[in-house]
């Protein structure tokens, strides 16, 4: 997402934010991982800490805000007026890496292999509803 939050977006971002469970926020925080010195001690009330960590993530250095909103919404289900903002997992259409070289070896695997390593070796013999038909 490129376009910066309006300022009715950044009010309810920020009263979400700062209204998290203390343990939400932490975690928030430790899935961001932002640089020692953005967010303010532990002893600094929330608020302090929750507008911090905004600027952080929507400036130049911080992890982008559709990156927050995203974490934030699958810690603690974001508002309907945020929701919107949340990029879309069809957004990215080309496959990761990983996803790539899962789907080779699954296609490299045939049935056989597959129950077997599953350990269901004797369900080809025993259980197959087509098995009397002649």
């Amino acid at each position: 997402m490129t376009d910066p939050l309006n300022l009715k977006q950044r009010r309810i971002l920020l009263h979400y934010v700062r209204t998290l469970s203390p343990p939400e926020f932490r975690e928030l925080i430790f899935l961001l991982n932002p640089p020692s010195g953005v967010i303010p001690s532990n002893s600094s009330p929330q608020m302090i800490c929750a507008i911090e960590f905004i600027n952080w993530a929507e400036g130049p250095t911080g992890c982008k805000i559709d990156v927050f909103l995203d974490e934030l919404n699958k810690i603690a289900p974001l508002p309907k007026e945020l929701r919107p903002l949340i990029p879309s997992p069809l957004s990215n259409p080309t496959p990761q890496p990983e996803t790539q070289q899962f789907q080779i070896q699954i296609s490299n695997i045939s049935y056989r292999q597959y129950f077997y390593g599953m350990g269901l070796r004797g369900v080809r013999d025993s259980w197959c509803p087509l098995r009397n038909i002649r």
